[in-house]
This record gives structure tokens, C-alpha cells and sequence, in this order.
């Protein structure tokens, strides 16, 4: 299975669940980055074109609830495993084409970490 991305000026759009409350990356059940099936629920260029009209949207407009409806079903159908508490918040953020990365979460938030910015132990 090809991992399906979006790629604009030489970043990857990727899927984050910016609020607090529940992460739609990291609450997964078994979620597990050497899973394509995993790795493609991150990359989702439908997914990517849904939360980019989520973002246009007001907070109260009739059709933010209409489109989460809508990719809650998509999810849903595409992903049985994922969890989808998170998917009002999703936002995409653009990482640099080929850089090493993981999403973390606090509380729900989840962000992107890059490699080169943490500082890792060697034994």
C-alpha cells in the first residue's frame, strides 16, 4: 500500500488535533507508525481537504456541523480503529518534505515534534 500525501512547496500536510480533550492521532486504538494503514489516517489527502474547509468555517456556521458529520462518517467507514473525539479540532500542519517527526499529545493536544529539536540520550 502507497501512503497517499499531500504535498504543497515541499511540505507534507499533516493531521493534528490542535485542542484539548482527545487526540486523533495519538488516541487511536494501537496506533502504531509502522502500520501503513496507520500512517495513511495521518496523510489523508481527504481528510486534509476536509479540515482545510473546516478551518474556513465559523465555530457556529450550520455547515461546520454538516462537514464534521461528513468526516465523521468518512473516518469512520475509512478507519474503523481511529478514535474520533478529536476530529473538531483537527488542523493541518505543514512539515518539511522528508523530515523525521512524531505527533505528541498532552492532554489531547497533540503536536508535531521534530527530530532535530529534541534532545535525545544515547546509551
Amino acid at each position: 500500500m502507497e501512503i497517499k500525501k499531500v504535498v504543497k512547496e515541499g511540505k507534507v500536510a499533516v493531521l493534528v488535533s490542535k485542542g484539548w480533550g482527545a487526540g486523533f492521532t495519538t488516541w487511536t486504538t494501537n496506533w502504531n507508525p509502522e502500520d501503513k494503514n496507520c500512517l495513511q489516517q495521518l496523510f489523508d489527502p481527504t481528510l486534509v481537504e476536509m479540515c482545510k474547509q473546516l478551518q474556513s468555517l465559523k465555530f457556529f456556521d450550520r455547515d461546520r456541523t454538516g462537514l464534521l458529520d461528513q468526516m465523521l462518517e468518512y473516518i469512520q467507514k475509512t478507519y474503523p480503529k481511529a478514535f474520533v473525539g478529536g476530529i473538531e479540532d483537527l488542523e493541518v500542519e505543514w512539515v518539511p518534505e522528508g523530515s523525521l517527526f512524531r505527533v505528541n499529545e498532552y492532554d489531547g493536544k497533540e503536536e508535531v515534534e521534530y527530530f532535530e529539536q529534541t534532545k535525545w540520550i544515547k546509551a
